[in-house]
C-alpha cells in the first residue's frame, strides 16, 4: 500500500512540473499546511532535471508569495481591531513601537518557539460535546491566535 502511494506521488511529481511546485506551494502558503512538500518537490524536480533548478526554486517562491497574499491583506485590514479588541493603552502602544522598530525580531521570536501546549481547559473548550461547526470555529481561532505575531 505505501509502495503504491509512493509510486503515485512519483508519478504525479514527474508530470507536475513547475506549475505542479507553484500549486503545492500556494496551498502550502494559505489553507493547507503542507510542512516541506514545495522543498521536497523542488529537490526531487531538480534532482530529475538540474538544469531547471532556478525555474522550480522561481515557482515555488511565487506560490509562496501568491499564497499569503490573502492573509497578508487581511492582517493589513484588521490588525489595528485585533490589537485594539487584544490590548489596551500603554501595552498596546508598546507593543506596536516595538514591532515597528523591530518587525524581523518580531516574528523571528514568534516563528520560533512553537505553540503552547494545549491545557484542561483547551481541552474542555474544545469538548467533543459541542457541535462540529463550533469546535471547527474555536480550532481555527485557535490555531490563527497562536500565528498571530502580537
Amino acid at each position: 500500500m505505501l509502495a503504491e502511494i509512493v509510486q503515485a506521488v512519483r508519478m504525479w511529481a514527474d508530470n507536475a512540473g513547475g506549475l505542479g511546485v507553484l500549486a503545492v506551494a500556494i496551498l502550502d502558503s494559505s489553507i493547507l499546511a503542507l510542512p516541506n512538500a514545495t522543498d521536497g518537490l523542488v529537490m526531487y524536480l531538480t534532482l530529475q532535471h538540474p538544469g531547471w533548478w532556478w525555474y522550480y526554486a522561481a515557482m515555488g517562491t511565487l506560490g509562496a508569495v501568491v499564497g499569503s497574499w490573502p492573509l497578508y491583506v487581511v492582517a493589513r485590514r484588521g490588525g489595528q481591531a485585533f490589537i485594539d479588541r487584544r490590548l489596551t493603552g500603554a501595552r498596546a502602544a508598546g507593543a506596536v513601537a516595538w514591532y515597528r522598530q523591530s518587525a524581523f525580531a518580531a516574528i523571528a521570536t514568534c516563528a520560533a518557539f512553537p505553540p503552547a501546549k494545549e491545557t484542561a481547559d483547551d481541552a474542555r473548550f474544545n469538548s467533543p460535546t459541542l457541535s462540529w461547526p463550533t469546535r471547527s470555529r474555536r480550532s481555527i481561532a485557535g490555531f490563527a491566535e497562536t500565528q498571530m505575531i502580537i
